[in-house]
């Protein structure tokens, strides 16, 4: 599985962005357009952009002819292309783009930060209640989020999402950790997920890498 990382410098909604959307699928336009905040709108405009960029290389086509949708349970799909599987996720100014063609993935990114403790029994394996407490506080916290990560990712690779009996998966099964790779990128913890395909990648895109794909593409259709 490859794991792209991409961060927005500017949460601003500007110039750029009002001419990068006409990149955007109809459903996905007016959703992002929907949104009150532009650092919303920004997000949500790249993360699409991310995956139509990796995913129209991989496929060798234009990003204007990759097809998004979505099942009920939310988890993205490719509508002309059964054989390449992606997830995203973002946070702030952090998004995080799994692509595989092997298996199915999942994937989720969170802002290191003060941990809700208090949900800690609701949701996590008694394994990973003891891995979370033993710890002190600073600690604590980077541990709650990798395993939060891992139990968001591993739930939308299957497609359940966080309607799973999360306290029945341990994510820090031995059996299990060759389908996880977790990591630190700026101040987040990210997670890539997947049962078949570990041979995880990492790679980071800069936000010109996008602005020079577009342009080229844009020059194209001119």
């Amino acid at each position: 599985m490859e794991l792209y990382n991409l961060t927005i410098p500017d949460n601003t909604w500007g110039e750029k962005e009002e001419k990068l959307i006409s990149f955007v699928g109809d459903e996905r336009k007016k959703r992002i357009l929907s949104y009150h905040f532009d650092k919303d709108k920004v997000l949500s405009l790249y993360a699409d952009l991310l995956s139509r960029m990796i995913i129209s290389k991989r496929l060798n086509t234009t990003p204007k002819e990759i097809i998004f949708f979505s099942q009920r349970n939310k988890k993205p799909y490719i509508l002309n292309n059964n054989d390449l599987h992606f997830n995203f996720s973002h946070c702030e100014k952090n998004i995080l783009l799994g692509i595989s063609d092997l298996d199915d993935v999942g994937v989720d990114i969170e802002i290191i930060k003060k941990a809700p403790l208090i949900v800690c029994e609701q949701v996590f394996h008694e394994k990973e209640l003891d891995y979370i407490n033993e710890v002190s506080n600073d600690l604590q916290n980077e541990r709650f989020f990798k395993c939060w990560t891992r139990k968001e990712a591993c739930t939308k690779y299957s497609g359940s999402g966080l309607i799973a009996k999360l306290t029945k998966i341990n994510t820090l099964d031995e059996n299990s950790s060759h389908c996880y790779c977790t990591y630190r990128y700026n101040n987040c913890i990210c997670t890539g997920y997947s049962k078949k395909d570990n041979s995880f990648k990492r790679l980071e895109i800069n936000i010109q890498d996008i602005y020079d794909f577009y342009k080229i593409q844009d020059k194209k259709e001119g």
